[in-house]
């Protein structure tokens, strides 16, 4: 009987420890809750210029074996704001109808740390000379853990942070894509498997708190050099809340973008980008805040930089890629 009694105080104790953990979690950084709760895909402000990063079924769609890098900062002089990289490599294979790729992906907020890898693999097929219909699937690994190191506690011995939490999630998605030089309509769901990151749950499949994703544009000729292209993304989700971005970008002799989004998360998004090589490319987006939170931050900085390097993988199979 006592060791019933001792193995329930264990039990016990390590309850009330994750409780403690949830308690301080939620109270030293309430001003981010719901900020944390939606930050489980990493966000990009210039989802036009990199469509593979919420979409896979645009792998391949530079017809040539391309890489794109960002970082973005979120709310400048909020102590433990959002912070993501994100590096995405594709290309079409010699069979122009498959095309591969890999993401990897690393962010913060609050005490929490994440980082992944997924794969993915598109099919795709001819609608006619300039344009591709594609469905994809994609599939990974992604771990988060909390950095308590990172908390300052009277007694540094604590039990309570002495252990290390880790969830490692499975990735897995799909996508859809109709394209070609001039338009793009995408639908994507980033991952079905879900877990709470504040209660550690396990991931389970869950599809009802997956985000679905809408994103669709256009370029019109104004001029031999002037073109614009308006452009919009829909993202749904019962979990972490749905929103809009619609805007547009001016585009001067294929080199310079000049574009600004209205975010329904109440953001303002103006975006700069340069072509100066024909195969790199960088841009620069600054987010502003026009809800609650201005006049509490300095805005949000992401940077980019894509490189196409002007051939195929020439391989018919993926087993050889």
């Amino acid at each position: 009987m006592w060791l019933f009694d001792v193995q329930k105080r264990i039990i016990n104790n390590e309850e009330n420890l994750r409780s403690m953990k949830k308690f301080l979690f939620l109270f030293i950084f309430i001003p981010l809750y719901n900020v944390i709760m939606a930050q489980k895909e990493i966000e990009v402000s210039q989802y036009m210029l990199n469509r593979y990063a919420i979409n896979s079924a645009f792998g391949g769609s530079h017809d040539a074996l391309s890489a794109f890098g960002s970082y973005k900062q979120k709310w400048v002089g909020i102590e433990k704001a959002p912070a993501s990289q994100f590096l995405s490599v594709h290309a079409p294979l010699k069979n122009e109808s498959i095309a591969l790729g890999l993401q990897f992906f690393s962010q913060s907020y609050g005490v929490i740390r994440e980082s992944g890898v997924t794969a993915s693999y598109t099919f795709r097929v001819r609608t006619n000379e300039k344009s591709w219909l594609a469905f994809s699937l994609k599939g990974g690994l992604s771990f988060a853990s909390p950095d308590w190191n990172s908390v300052p506690v009277k007694d540094p011995d604590d039990i309570a942070f002495a252990s290390q939490e880790t969830i490692n999630t499975p990735e897995f998605g799909i996508g859809l894509g109709w394209y070609s030089k001039n338009y793009f309509l995408g639908f994507s769901v980033p991952n079905f498997y879900y877990n709470d990151i504040v209660d550690f749950e396990d991931a389970v499949f869950k599809p009802a708190n997956s985000t679905y994703i809408f994103t669709g544009g256009y370029i019109f000729s104004i001029t031999d050099h002037l073109q614009v292209m308006p452009s919009c993304l829909v993202a749904l989700s019962n979990q972490l809340g749905s929103f809009y971005d619609v805007g547009g970008a001016l585009i001067w002799n294929d080199k310079i973008w000049i574009g600004g989004n209205y975010r329904s998360t109440d953001d303002i998004v103006a975006l700069l980008a340069y072509q100066f090589h024909q195969q790199w490319r960088f841009a620069y987006s600054y987010d502003y805040s026009i809800g609650d939170l201005k006049g509490y931050n300095d805005g949000s900085h992401e940077i980019s930089l894509q490189f196409v390097f002007g051939y195929k993988i020439i391989t018919p199979s993926p087993k050889y890629f």
